[in-house]
């Protein structure tokens, strides 16, 4: 927005509500005097000329039939959000992205009071979309195109942050996103709401840390929480103090010079669960490994998954120099692949972690473990690198008995391979002959 006068940050605005095929569907569906408003984050990002992916839509009644009307009309999901309040979303699918239109009342009497209640004053923003005798105009009470402008992150109200401490994290993640610098009596009394996050419901935490964690930012956002006594908070008092913080977010910070390496895209890309991809719980674990917070006991308010609560604890629990011990390894590529295998239910996230950990360079390390996540990834079967022979084989081929005798017997034929003697399914069967003959 900087540079940008308010005349041609308005314009962007008119030009998407008028290039926009679902606005324009919405806006044959209603009455020519009928008040419906667009407010709030898409109005903001439109001012900061960022792409738009959801919009919030109000009117001052209940707009459930209109939702449905335009649900019918764009052939979208429709579905409550609030049934007693009349907020109701809209899932729209097109060219692979999906869009939510999120319809809801004024919160308040009227659309002032329905901005003066919101969270911050750069999401204090309306446009209505039929534009009545006024024209098409900004409607910005509380002045946030100015402090979007001057890259400011204010509160609405004293009460804002006290109705609704989810919004101390809010805030967070806002400065985060768009570098905003939080104005001073805002984080005054954004410290002084933290501490209701107590009551706040656990997958609304999860909700937003996901989103504070998931850019290459997330440092500073990691400080500000840790500033505004967040951390303590969620996870009770952290062990180390400052000490054990700042090796926290030494650790994040490196974190982000393996990611932006770019080594790794294919699989960090994927979700692992709603809005928390493979770099979030990274970045994540880096922040919480030196704070002692134990990742079953210290998180028990934040229902993450039983995959993400696993991977987090996995990588709290890794040791330095898995480096250097794969390029010791003297065997095949498939027992390079079940070396790493070994690290846990997510090897590469554990040797990524290991290596940073270590200290390594990403230039000299990174095409070791690109090596070695394509080896695993090239013989993994559902995640797991299976023995050269099968528990079921060992009973019919050898006659071994079910029982821990065959879990034993395959962790040795691993190991073996491993070590390098063997490397063929014949060289493994052979192994087992001879290994069954000394019993």
């Amino acid at each position: 927005m900087k540079g940008v006068t308010s005349k041609q940050a308005d314009q962007g605005i008119v030009d998407y509500v008028s290039r926009s095929p679902f606005l324009r569907e919405l806006f044959g569906l209603m009455e020519a005097e009928e008040e419906c408003y667009l407010v709030g984050g898409v109005l903001r990002d439109l001012l900061m000329e960022r792409p738009v992916f959801d919009i919030d839509l109000v009117t001052p009644k209940d707009p459930t039939s209109l939702a449905r009307r335009f649900a019918a009309v764009v052939r979208g999901h429709w579905f409550f959000l609030d049934k007693e309040r009349g907020h109701s979303r809209v899932v729209v699918g097109t060219a692979g992205e999906i869009s939510g239109f999120d319809f809801a009342p004024f919160r308040a009497a009227d659309l002032e009071s329905d901005l003066a209640a919101r969270d911050f004053t750069i999401n204090a923003l309306a446009w209505r979309l039929h534009p009545g005798k006024g024209g098409a105009r900004l409607i910005d009470p509380l002045g946030g195109r100015e402090d979007l402008a001057q890259r400011i992150l204010s509160v609405c109200s004293a009460s804002s942050l006290r109705n609704d401490p989810l919004r101390v994290l809010r805030g967070v993640r806002l400065a985060t996103h768009f570098s905003l610098q939080i104005e001073t009596e805002t984080l005054t009394l954004m410290a002084e709401a933290a501490p209701g996050l107590e009551q706040i419901a656990g997958e609304r935490i999860v909700a937003e840390l996901g989103k504070i964690f998931s850019v290459s930012c997330a440092a500073r956002g990691a400080k500000l929480l840790h500033d505004l006594g967040c951390l303590d908070i969620l996870f009770g008092p952290v062990n180390g103090g400052g000490e054990g913080f700042g090796k926290g977010l030494e650790l994040l910070e490196g974190i982000e010079k393996f990611l932006e390496a770019n080594f790794f895209a294919p699989w960090l890309e994927k979700e692992m669960e709603a809005g928390w991809g493979h770099p979030a719980f990274l970045r994540f674990a880096a922040l919480l490994r030196d704070l002692g917070v134990n990742p079953d006991e210290g998180m028990i308010r934040l229902p993450f998954s039983r995959s993400g609560r696993g991977l987090l604890a996995e990588l709290m629990a890794v040791q330095p120099g898995r480096v250097e011990e794969y390029r010791r390894l003297t065997c095949s590529e498939r027992g390079r692949a079940l070396w790493l295998d070994r690290l846990g239910r997510n090897p590469r996230e554990a040797m990524l972690f290991s290596a940073l950990l270590s200290g390594e360079d990403i230039a000299s390390c990174g095409p070791e473990l690109t090596e070695a996540f394509s080896f695993w990834a090239k013989v993994a079967v559902d995640g797991r690198i299976p023995s050269l022979i099968g528990a079921a084989e060992l009973q019919s081929r050898f006659g071994v008995p079910s029982g821990p005798d065959i879990g034993v017997l395959l962790r040795e034929l691993d190991q073996a391979e491993i070590d390098g003697l063997i490397a063929t399914r014949e060289e493994a069967l052979d192994w087992l002959r001879k290994r069954l003959e000394r019993d």
